[in-house]
């Protein structure tokens, strides 16, 4: 079902981007948790916005079912091509990134003309996030580029005060790892053993320039490829209600794990929200997708911005915050958390914005670069 909208799938996208944000609204408006007076609703507040890197973990799963699970099929259809592949790809990368890295400047020579002397903006970093150590040295050109080619986190820093952009970089290479990867191993009609030689070396030339954590990421990735594979190879069989109840227990109780279990072997928390996410996305393939108008349109809504949200965010929140508070930082109490939720709005409101300025024509330019290059789309 790959090509039907799944309502909760989309929800659980939409909230994987809105997790995101408010982890990065608590770190850079709240005082940091170790540094402040607790309270329950403070740390009900911390736990709620601590699953960014979690959600991170959820859109690779995610992504690997939709792109990966995509190109197995075609592959074993004999149906592969690059040429259409590679417009498919980079117009739902490029249609955002380019938007983002220009948001981005944007925003961030406004923040040093308008309040130059926060740390943030004087290159100290010292804002809460690891990610914004010294953004004056990621505004070079060679930067920008770097970006834009999808090299940030492996030979270039991210670009300014965007550091969301480090995982799109790792999205992208794993777009031209799987299906070299593919392509060398399964049997096909398209190619003999040379073009397969030659699909293992740039596998080989891939997988070394993304390093060891590119490689330890790609694992929640193949995980939701595993799961596209399985539900194409098995027949058809509508979801129990209990087994998807079943799987999103599981997924919810997994998802808070590695904030509170950090201190042990961290790398090997995030194990039960890729086996939750799986669980999800199999049970949600096979069920029905009856659901009240008002949600559906919410999850329909959320999903569609999720990409651009993800990518323009944190900009935003740092200028903002800059502007108003310099270098202070709010504490855990109800003002100051309601803060940090009504900036995390703003950020959803500027997203969608944004969408319907860009991304939400990356179908447009998608057929306007098929029927000018006069590529065949699949059938």
């Amino acid at each position: 079902m790959r090509g039907v909208r799944l309502v909760y799938i989309d929800l659980l996208r939409g909230f994987a981007a809105l997790a995101v944000v408010l982890g990065h609204t608590r770190a850079i408006m709240n005082t940091p948790w170790g540094q402040s007076e607790h309270t329950m609703l403070g740390a009900i507040w911390v736990l709620l916005s601590s699953q960014h890197h979690i959600a991170v973990v959820i859109f690779f799963v995610l992504s690997g079912y939709m792109v990966g699970g995509a190109i197995l099929s075609q592959i074993a259809a004999g149906k592969w091509s690059w040429p259409l592949y590679a417009v498919t790809r980079m117009t739902r990368l490029y249609v955002v990134l380019v938007p983002a890295l220009l948001i981005t400047l944007g925003f961030d020579l406004a923040g040093q003309y308008l309040v130059p002397a926060t740390n943030v903006y004087a290159g100290h970093g010292d804002n809460g996030m690891a990610l914004l150590k010294d953004p004056l040295q990621g505004h070079a050109l060679a930067t920008f580029i770097g970006n834009a080619a999808f090299l940030q986190d492996i030979y270039y820093p991210v670009f300014g005060t965007n550091g969301s952009l480090w995982s799109l970089s790792y999205e992208f290479w794993y777009y031209l790892l799987f299906p070299c990867l593919c392509l060398a191993i399964m049997p096909s009609p398209q190619g003999g053993i040379w073009s397969r030689v030659i699909y293992l070396l740039l596998f080989s030339g891939m997988a070394w320039l993304i390093g060891t954590k590119g490689l330890w990421l790609i694992l929640p990735w193949l995980a939701g490829v595993l799961i596209a594979y399985g539900l194409d190879q098995s027949k058809s069989q509508e979801t129990k209600p209990w087994w998807r109840w079943t799987a999103w227990a599981f997924l919810v109780i997994a998802v808070p794990l590695p904030s509170i279990l950090k201190a042990m072997a961290p790398g090997l928390t995030v194990i039960p929200v890729i086996i939750g996410t799986c669980m999800v996305l199999w049970a949600e393939a096979r069920a029905d997708q009856a659901a009240p108008t008002m949600l559906r349109l919410a999850a329909e809504q959320l999903s569609d911005i999720s990409f651009t949200l993800y990518a323009t965010h944190l900009p935003l929140l740092v200028f903002v915050h800059a502007v108003v508070l310099g270098n202070s930082r709010m504490p855990y109490t109800l003002v100051g958390i309601t803060s940090a939720c009504g900036l995390a709005f703003l950020a959803l409101l500027a997203a969608k914005w944004w969408w319907w300025l860009f991304e939400r024509k990356t179908n447009d330019y998608r057929q306007w670069l098929i029927a000018t290059l006069k590529l065949k789309p699949l059938r």
